[in-house]
């Protein structure tokens, strides 16, 4: 049987030509042709058609698609580029739903390309092309966490949330490899394969033989000449060594118009992937053509086209920044450094991300060494610079800087306002630099403080944090300094009140602390960096004394702070002398809202450091008492926490009726019924924490404005030591109170109310038959409440004692109120004794009086001889004897007629409100109405009586003169 290698090309049998039409062979000469059958039923393919396809002439394959040989290798990698390109196209379109399945089988595909040398135990190094696409998708990620301005739907923020989180625990296996490539200036989704891994990786085998094809033949080039005349090679012949090639000129054509089309590939999808992330290592190697050698006008009108692209859609604010860095190095003058330093620090701001809503450490403190350098050129170059605010042209004014101190006349009108203004500008020769310093630091200042608010208080990141405090203390202290030598005291004293709200709630052990402290840790320095030094050196490096307040001529060394490592003339002012020495700038120079502040922190330090009479007085004259509910939340926030400080400062006096007059409206809920709301009220009234109540919903907004007004957690106050204080303040004036009345049957209208929180819970604690251990604050106070209505004060001091509250405060503070105290429960003590059990008793010892209640007997002599006077107690001193006589008259009928006639008017009274309740919608009256009605009932009573008692006698009279 022939072979079918032999098959000749015979059209007899219809079966075999429809079985074989493919693969049927034919020998013969190349250039015959079979005859075509008469009905077209034939096969259709010529003789040289069906010839084998390796014996075929290459013209005649010209029009059939060649078959590509790749490896398994080559295949991973195409997959793992198909997976990047589409990833590119949705982040394009910010499609996070179909970021995050690309991303999943990004991971897949790696583990496919790992299968590929399963034998291998070494770990294998991943493609750089899988490198690139992690870096893109971070870089996109970062970018749209900053852009604020952008919202993205319920849904892809939910994708964009867990590729967040697991774009981040997966980039932690290939930190290494994220860090190489980033070093190398590589583009993102661009640059996907190494040298070594070749630039063909993944194209077809046809751009692979172009390329192999040169090295099959060295023995030389032929001309194309001589190639145009050799004869077309025979089928079988193109599978055998070749001995021509093609010229090396149209070689190289070739490989340059292909090398063009992928750069014009590549730029094209660069140009795209700028839209969509920001390649901080890219840019990085990037000039921007701003050369160091760049002329100066060239500086300046670069330096308005990044001014002018601020704040556009589209525009990347970290590129900005490295346009700046580099123009900064190639400012010519003095006023380009310092207005490029300007716009460095505004585009940190810009960056801020508006989830989070401050700065980074890092940037923050970039910010800070920024500012620095352009104080120390300010300093340096003082006669040659100025700052102006507003710039409307080359020759602007400088109409943000007062005109304090002049010798000349205070101009009335604007006119001559301006006019003045003009004449001084074309006197002053110096350059006009464009910024505002105190605008700037009073930025920083509250970019600082939303830190403190957003960092949670128990990390190691919020101590780092506070000590940028002292930084920019350093900085305010040489800021203000400049500007009272350049006569701008309007912003001296914007700057003298941001120093003053960090160092108001510092006692001046604190800073006595701190700064021992900071000396101890910069004199380490300064050793290490230096064996022998002077004093002055190392005490002026040290970073807390830096921000501190100054003053070389002080009349009383006591008015320094007690540092012994320091001499005298170093030694910073205690926080008294400072804040004064600050405050009178702004009283004299600063806005209204600016004293209100001002006022407001010295009445708290003066509390603070227990000077209570001076922060009263202080707190009466400014009279910000009666416009506070009109001023701004943050005013508002601060009266607060001094009028709380205020009351602490009266706790530790020991003075019970200063205390609870300014706790009060602090510690009073809004509802009294609700006595479990006080602590949440007074965490709300000092900003120290959001509450929720129940029954109302805050909105976003709602909740986003009290997030902005709190309190750093280094500020707090301590809210069980405030409520604990207003409570035994209530006990010892509350209970007396209380038991006089009952001794005396006042009624119930007529007893003055010192607290009623304090009287809700002391009504529920009565009211219990069997009392439970006490637990908290309020049911120790309350268990000391009842000791003290009995008459035990040890009981009840040991109930105070025990508080948990008192932990929260200074030891030292414990222990120097505590006794105060102690002796004020037991005279208030001996007082309730005497008005519960008076009328038990004929006599009193003050033997008796004095080692019952540890008092001495002067002490018990003066407190029965005061209630006595007041008409507290009927009694009357047996000198002899030391005992008081107690006095007690019985009442004869006419007055129990009376006093009974006083109880049904008093019935009467209550039936008519409850009338006049139903009647009015059930709105009860008012305190004073109903004061006046019980007096106008009272007096109607007692007149009632003395009628009866004056007929009573006149008839008596008539009797007995009959008689």
């Amino acid at each position: 049987m022939t072979s079918r290698f032999f098959a000749t090309g015979d059209t007899s049998s219809s079966e075999s030509e429809t079985e074989y039409s493919e693969e049927s062979y034919a020998s013969g000469d190349e250039s015959s042709e079979a005859e075509s059958n008469e009905e077209g039923k034939g096969t259709g393919l010529q003789v040289g058609e069906r010839l084998a396809r390796y014996l075929r002439d290459s013209d005649s394959e010209e029009g059939e698609e060649k078959r590509v040989v790749r490896s398994a290798k080559t295949k991973q990698q195409e997959a793992l580029v198909s997976i990047i390109q589409q990833l590119k196209n949705h982040i394009k379109i910010s499609d996070w739903i179909s970021i995050q399945s690309d991303f999943d089988a990004l991971n897949r595909q790696l583990t496919k390309y790992y299968r590929l040398d399963a034998l291998n135990d070494t770990k294998k190094e991943p493609p750089k092309a899988y490198i690139s696409a992690i870096v893109l998708l971070e870089d996109f990620l970062n970018k749209t966490a900053e852009n604020k301005d952008k919202k993205l739907s319920k849904t892809n923020t939910k994708a964009f949330n867990a590729v967040k989180q697991r774009l981040k625990k997966n980039n932690r296996e290939w930190e290494e490899q994220i860090r190489k490539f980033r070093e190398s200036g590589a583009v993102p989704g661009e640059d996907l394969f190494d040298e070594a891994e070749g630039e063909s990786s993944g194209v077809d085998e046809e751009q692979k033989g172009e390329t192999d094809e040169e090295s099959w033949d060295d023995s030389g080039v032929e001309s194309s000449e001589d190639l145009e005349e050799k004869p077309p090679t025979s089928g079988g012949s193109q599978w055998l060594l070749k001995t021509g090639r093609k010229s090396s000129q149209a070689v190289v054509s070739q490989k340059e118009k292909k090398k063009s089309k992928s750069q014009a590939v590549q730029q094209q999808s660069t140009q795209s992937l700028k839209d969509s992330t920001d390649s901080v290592p890219a840019m990085a190697s990037k000039d921007f053509g701003i050369p160091e050698d760049l002329p100066e006008s060239a500086v300046d009108q670069k330096l308005v086209e990044i001014i002018a692209t601020r704040g556009r859609k589209g525009t990347s604010k970290r590129e900005s920044l490295l346009q700046l860095e580099l123009l900064l190095k190639a400012a010519k003058n003095l006023v380009q450094e310092m207005e490029i330093l300007f716009q460095i620090i505004s585009t940190h701001f810009d960056m801020i991300p508006a989830a989070v809503g401050f700065m980074s450490p890092d940037n923050w403190r970039n910010c800070v060494q920024c500012i620095e350098k352009i104080l120390n050129l300010a300093f340096e170059h003082e006669t040659q610079v100025r700052f102006v605010v507003h710039y409307p042209s080359t020759e602007a004014l400088d109409v943000s800087v007062p005109l304090r101190g002049s010798s000349e006349e205070k101009p009335n009108s604007t006119e001559d306002l301006s006019e003045a203004k003009v004449s001084l500008d074309k006197e002053d020769k110096r350059k006009i630099v464009r910024g505002d310093l105190a605008t700037v630091l009073e930025r920083i200042d509250d970019d600082l403080f939303r830190a403190w608010q957003g960092t949670d208080a128990y990390l190691p990141e919020y101590v780092e944090r506070l000590k940028d405090e002292f930084i920019l203390l350093k900085l305010l202290s040489r800021a203000q300094t400049y500007f009272e030598k350049e006569g701008e005291l309007e912003r001296a004293a914007r700057i003298a009140c941001r120093r003053i709200q960090h160092l108001y709630y510092k006692p001046d052990e604190l800073l006595v602390g701190m700064i021992q402290s900071s000396l101890q840790n910069t004199r380490k320095q300064h050793e290490q960096s230096r064996e022998e030094g002077d004093n002055q050196d190392w005490v002026s490096l040290d970073p807390v004394l830096s921000g501190l307040v100054y003053q070389e001529e002080v009349e009383d060394d006591s008015f320094r702070l007690p540092i012994p490592e320091l001499p005298i003339v170093q030694r910073p002012l205690k926080g008294e002398q400072a804040l004064l020495r600050l405050a009178v700038l702004v009283y004299r120079y600063g806005h209204e809202s600016l004293k209100s502040i001002v006022i407001l922190c010295q009445i708290y330090h003066h509390a603070l450091e227990n000077r209570f009479y001076e922060a009263r007085d202080m707190l009466l004259m400014s009279h910000l008492q009666e416009s506070i509910g009109m001023l701004e939340l943050p005013l508002q926030i601060l009266f607060n926490r001094a009028m709380a400080q205020l009351g602490l400062c009266a706790f530790r006096h020991g003075l019970a009726q200063e205390t609870l007059y300014c706790l009060q409206e602090l510690c009073t809920p809004v509802h009294t019924g609700l006595g479990s709301s006080t602590v949440a009220r007074l965490r709300e009234l000092l900003a120290q924490g959001i509450v929720q109540q129940r029954g109302h919903e805050k909105s976003v907004e709602q909740e986003r404005l009290e997030r902005n007004y709190q309190i750093p957690y280094h500020m707090y106050l301590p809210v069980d030591f405030i409520e604990m204080a207003h409570l035994i303040a209530a006990m010892v004036i509350e209970v007396p109170s209380l038991t006089r009345a009952e001794a005396q049957n006042e009624a119930p209208q007529k007893r003055k109310i010192y607290s009623r929180v304090f009287q809700h819970f002391l009504r529920n604690s009565i009211r219990q038959a069997y009392p439970s251990p006490p637990e908290n604050t309020r049911d120790y106070i309350m268990s000391a409440s009842r000791a003290f209505i009995r008459g035990h004060w040890k009981e009840a001091y040991h109930y105070i004692a025990s508080i948990r509250a008192w932990e929260s405060v200074d030891t030292n503070w414990t222990q120097s109120t505590l006794p105060i105290w102690r002796n004020i429960i037991q005279m208030e003590s001996l007082r309730t004794f005497i008005h519960s059990y008076a009328s038990y008793f004929d006599s009193l010892s003050v033997k008796f009086l004095s080692e019952w209640f540890e008092l001495s007997p002067s002490r018990v002599h003066s407190l029965i001889s005061k209630m006595i006077m007041n008409e507290e107690l009927q009694a009357s001193w047996d000198q002899p004897s030391g005992c008081v006589l107690m006095k007690r008259w019985e009442p004869n009928r006419l007055q129990s007629l009376c006093l009974q006639l006083t109880e049904k008017c008093n019935q009467l009274i209550d039936y008519n409100e409850r009338l006049l309740d139903a009647r009015s919608g059930g709105q009860t009256l008012k305190t004073e109405e109903r004061e006046e009605l019980l007096k106008s009932a009272s007096h109607w009573a007692t007149n009632a009586a003395g009628m009866k008692k004056s007929n009573a006698e006149s008839w008596l009279k008539n009797r007995t003169a009959a008689s």
